[in-house]
């Protein structure tokens, strides 16, 4: 019933997809996981200017700006800060040159990287205070430092941006690093992300296709026995503490088991932001129906990804044409498994990922709230997902 609802809703003219959005009031939206630093730190795109976005991997443009974000309803983006990884330089020779003829990369990799992620991180404040002083007709933009500062922007009608950080590289070892990033508002660490980090051992994340991996970048051997160091036990425990929410996305099923089996008297919630249905797609990063319903269980939430290699399997990827039918089949997989509150989105944006065709960017949002619609979920269930469930998150685990 599932395979044909999916066939009918692909059937669809988008004029009709459009047609049942437009009768539907637009749902909060919050995406917990995109980059636009990637993009404007490192190639100098601008995130106040509109652009276009190219199907398939594109690492060129920028699909995370500003006017992508407003026309398609997002008023919470998390903000995922990435400092590029010493060993992606070691592992991977292009960047043993590339980092020539870009500045910001070289001095990434030459810095330690908690000193990288605060240069990052200051520049979202720098971009987004660049868009409001800018004098044109564009929404007026905040990073909230808190829960409490982002209610209120949001009570403003202003598009608000949350600082979060991808691998706990950038803890460089020390715990103060996570009191200091809670401090300069951070709301979320992913504790692993492509190489081990002293924290949280990773997954293999970046598809054997992928041309990088051709190259012979990416030739990390993973290992899914290992679990979480002892000092990543003590880093859960810290953020639960200070009110820092745990990402466990990249971490190997090992790592998130010990992370599930942590103490947590705070009842602070778990988050796996930017994956796919272990049941639609058979690889390590993406969460077990066991793991779906243990994230449920803490309050916590799945963030679809809005990336074809970690929705489906790679034949039926290909006969269905990259539709964003995908999401919306992971998003049933999510709400069956786990139940309507631990469904969320995590587009992955502007990192290395190839979107479905039809959800190319923010602005073709609408077709996935469509989409919804169209497959029978509710008006209610769809606010949850679309960002009532994330808001619940933040409440409870950033405080």
């Amino acid at each position: 019933m599932t395979i044909s609802c999916s066939f009918w809703l692909e059937s669809l003219p988008k004029s009709t997809v459009m047609t049942v959005f437009s009768h539907m009031t637009p749902p909060l939206i919050i995406d917990l996981h995109a980059h636009p630093s990637m993009k404007s730190f490192f190639g100098n795109k601008d995130f106040a200017k509109p652009s276009g976005s190219k199907k398939g991997f594109n690492p060129f443009g920028m699909r995370t700006n500003l006017p992508n974000v407003s026309q398609g309803g997002v008023r919470v983006l998390w903000s995922s800060v990435y400092v590029p990884e010493k060993a992606l330089r070691d592992d991977c020779g292009i960047f043993k040159w590339v980092p020539t003829f870009i500045p910001p990369l070289r001095k990434a990799f030459l810095k330690p990287a908690d000193q990288a992620a605060r240069e990052m991180l200051k520049h979202v404040e720098i971009m987004v205070d660049n868009v409001n002083g800018s004098g044109k007709n564009l929404p007026t933009v905040t990073v909230a430092t808190s829960f409490t500062e982002l209610q209120a922007a949001l009570a403003r009608n202003e598009t608000v941006l949350v600082h979060t950080i991808e691998g706990a590289h950038v803890m460089e070892g020390d715990l103060a690093n996570l009191d200091e990033f809670k401090a300069r508002g951070v709301a979320s660490i992913t504790l692993a992300h492509f190489y081990p980090n002293g924290i949280a051992p990773p997954v293999d994340a970046v598809p054997d296709d992928m041309f990088l991996k051709k190259l012979g970048c990416f030739s990390l051997v993973e290992d899914l026995n290992l679990g979480l160091t002892a000092l990543g036990k003590q880093a859960v425990e810290r953020m639960y503490d200070i009110g820092m929410i745990v990402d466990l996305t990249h971490a190997t099923p090992k790592a998130r088991a010990d992370a599930f089996s942590i103490p947590n008297p705070r009842d602070r919630p778990l988050v796996m932001t930017h994956v796919g249905a272990r049941g639609r797609m058979n690889h390590p990063i993406n969460p077990s129906d066991d793991e779906i319903r243990k994230i449920a269980d803490t309050d916590g939430v799945v963030g679809v990804i809005f990336y074809n290699e970690w929705l489906t399997d790679s034949d039926f990827r290909k006969a269905r044409n990259d539709k964003l039918v995908h999401v919306v089949e992971n998003i049933k997989h999510f709400a069956t498994v786990g139940g309507d509150q631990c469904v969320a989105l995590g587009s992955d944006f502007d990192g290395m990922t190839d979107p479905p065709d039809d959800l190319r960017d923010h602005s073709e949002l609408p077709n996935l709230m469509s989409a919804l619609s169209t497959a029978g979920f509710t008006d209610a269930q769809i606010e949850g997902f679309a960002g009532g469930n994330a808001m619940r998150v933040m409440q409870k685990g950033w405080t």
